[in-house]
């Protein structure tokens, strides 16, 4: 199921029946007994007289267990497995080949707490996201987004060729136009976030993506326990 280096939280490796021919790389982790790291790697060989494999070898195993104990803490925290896959053409499998497989997402706070968080595109799965985009994006709608986007992108255009030549935060330009491109074709407001960075749509957009401070607690709270926090 995972190929090349994936490590993730699960039993020891030795009751997952894997080998050591087993063309994986298995980092596993204790949940309850601190940790416990096993690998299950697939050595490599020398073909053409080359140390490639081995320095690859080398390269690559610390790299998957460096990552996935940075997660570990998070793991605790939100009292769930996790599993993390690093292996680009397997990314690419999930994400393109196999996404009807894979469609869910963990919900940020769970169903049955908030009435009006569970119509947000980031709270609904399955059947019920289809059933909301699809009407949106047929092709008639989507040659008119078209439209208002071109209309967006001269915005931007035309901001930086009377600035001439100069530097750039790139987060926030590129803030600014998400914004401009999600009021017009979602909401029906034009604003020009570059001319008018105090309009109050985008000041009303950057509150909504603030998941600092106070929020970030309440949103780890909703995790722990729905009941109480509802």
């Amino acid at each position: 199921m995972h190929r090349k280096s994936c490590p993730f939280a699960t039993r020891p490796v030795k009751e997952l029946n894997v080998s050591k021919e087993h063309p994986l790389t298995v980092t596993t982790r204790s949940t309850y007994h601190g940790p416990t790291h096993s690998y299950a790697i697939k050595l490599p060989s020398i073909p053409f007289s080359t140390d490639k494999p081995f320095r690859l070898y080398h390269e690559l195993i610390p790299l998957p267990k460096k990552k996935y104990e940075q997660l570990q803490e998070l793991k605790k925290f939100l009292l769930q497995p996790i599993l993390m896959i690093i292996d680009p053409e397997l990314i690419k499998q999930i994400t393109v080949k196999d996404f009807d497989v894979f469609p869910e997402h963990q919900p940020f706070v769970p169903e049955g707490v908030d009435f009006l968080w569970e119509k947000n595109l980031f709270a609904i799965t399955g059947s019920a996201m289809r059933a909301t985009l699809s009407p949106s994006f047929t092709s008639s709608k989507m040659r008119t987004m078209f439209g208002l986007m071109k209309e967006c992108s001269k915005q931007i255009a035309n901001h930086f060729l009377k600035q001439g030549t100069v530097t750039i935060d790139t987060k926030n330009t590129y803030t600014k136009l998400t914004n401009d491109v999600i009021g017009t074709t979602a909401f029906g407001v034009t604003c020009d976030s570059f001319e008018n960075p105090e309009n109050e749509f985008y000041k009303m957009s950057q509150k909504l993506t603030d998941f600092g401070g106070l929020r970030a607690f309440i949103f780890f709270a909703y995790s722990l326990s729905p009941t109480l926090m509802k």
